[in-house]
């Protein structure tokens, strides 16, 4: 998230709710969900002891993160792979080194995250 503002050359001094919504717009654009752009909002809203004491030493004039709307969320609807589908995969992953994490996710349903996480 500092990366992006840095890259921007946003201060806590000049930056305003328009660079915070571009910040969440780049973040959908990125391909992430509503959902995870709200979680990045709350953590934003959640430095808030940070934000009120620049504006009470006249560092900023009000919090930009309370002047920002949310995108938007939709409704998460899985798709699955038929039986089918499920052998073909596993028959196309046969013997390469991504044989054994389809293998755990068509067995068990773990998100991407959770099978790179195993070790």
């Amino acid at each position: 998230m500092s990366d992006y503002f840095q890259n921007k050359n946003i201060t806590l001094q000049n930056i305003k709710p328009k660079n915070i919504q571009e910040f969440y717009q780049y973040l959908l654009d990125d391909r992430l969900s509503g959902n995870t752009v709200k979680h990045y909002h709350a953590n934003i809203r959640k430095i808030r002891k940070a934000l009120q004491y620049a504006i009470k030493t006249d560092i900023i004039p009000s919090n930009p993160a309370d002047k920002v709307d949310l995108p938007k969320t939709q409704e998460y609807n899985p798709q699955f792979y038929t039986s089918d589908e499920v052998k073909t995969l596993l028959h196309s992953v046969q013997g390469t080194k991504l044989e054994i994490p389809v293998m755990i996710d068509c067995f068990y349903g773990f998100r991407q995250s959770e099978i790179i996480g195993l070790k």
